[in-house]
């Protein structure tokens, strides 16, 4: 029987990481053509954006050129700023990522090397940043809307301004990115789920991060959706697809240890998932109750 899903389960959602999975996954082929750096600092004191993604220069000495939706917006260096639904995008969120900015600006090696208009600030809302946007307007800025969801700033701004409203972005073009909110519709669910298995490598993990929120924010539509019998066996292909992953990145590190390795951290990721009982991961995983319920405590241990 599954536990109860509370507020406080909710008030642990990982939007912000979620987030950085969802950039990832966004970028697709383009994350060869870029650094990404979660959590950068900008200083040595705690000072941190949420996300920097800075282009990676080609042989022929210029910035790479990106194919994505999002990364068509982007210039050599981009500051993200993420907003989770709960949190407000306003005009001190819009300053404290221009700040960011202008640290990250005047904290290179040499005088004006990365020059302002090589910089974008993103901001990135479920929502449309009504009152931000009326501000900025009242500044003598122009709000266009490029595509649907993302939309420019210019104006009397040193650096670039991109808004990124996800909840606007439609599905077929920003599908990571518009999954990152409460009422996702099951179709765009199963959508998600069934590219999940697509992904490889580093990409996976990032697409499983997402997943796993997005389940938590949507916990009572998931929980009906799972009793369908083709979203159960989609789903089920998509772990299986994740157990196959660990398995041959276990083989890599080293013949049968390395296999039992990465059938442990399959193991561990459902387990922080939190959408399957220690039977169930057992039986997927083919690790016994008893080493299941081992993981189990070294998770609760290292979260203490």
């Amino acid at each position: 029987m599954e536990e109860a899903y509370t507020k406080e389960d909710e008030n642990k959602i990982q939007w912000h990481q979620a987030f950085v999975g969802a950039m990832y996954c966004e970028l697709g082929d383009d994350i060869n053509r870029v650094e990404f750096n979660p959590e950068y600092s900008i200083t040595r004191k705690p000072l941190q954006m949420d996300l920097l993604i800075v282009k990676k220069i080609t042989k022929n000495g210029v910035p790479a050129e990106l194919s994505s939706s999002i990364g068509k917006m982007f210039s050599e260096y981009n500051i993200i700023e993420y907003k989770s639904p709960d949190d407000e995008l306003g005009i001190d969120a819009f300053f404290q990522a221009y700040t960011y900015a202008c640290y990250y600006k005047s904290s290179a090696d040499k005088e004006n090397e990365r020059r302002d208009q090589d910089i974008t600030v993103v901001l990135v809302k479920q929502r449309y940043p009504v009152i931000l946007t009326r501000y900025l307007e009242s500044r003598g800025c122009v709000i266009t809307e490029k595509q649907p969801g993302i939309s420019t700033v210019s104006g009397s701004l040193f650096f670039n301004v991109v808004i990124f409203t996800t909840g606007k972005m439609k599905p077929e073009n920003n599908m990571w990115l518009n999954a990152l909110r409460g009422n996702l519709e099951r179709e765009n669910y199963g959508r998600l789920a069934r590219e999940s298995t697509r992904l490889k490598g580093k990409a996976a993990e990032y697409g499983e991060a997402v997943l796993s929120v997005v389940d938590k924010a949507n916990f009572k539509q998931v929980q009906e959706w799972k009793e369908d019998e083709d979203m159960a066996s989609l789903l089920y292909e998509a772990r299986a697809e994740g157990m196959q992953q660990g398995m041959q990145r276990g083989m890599q590190q080293g013949m049968q240890r390395g296999m039992q390795q990465g059938i442990q951290q399959v193991a561990i990721g459902m387990l922080k998932a939190n959408k399957l009982s220690v039977n169930e991961i057992s039986m997927y995983s083919g690790l016994s109750v008893k080493e299941v319920e081992m993981l189990a405590d070294k998770i609760n241990n290292s979260e203490e």
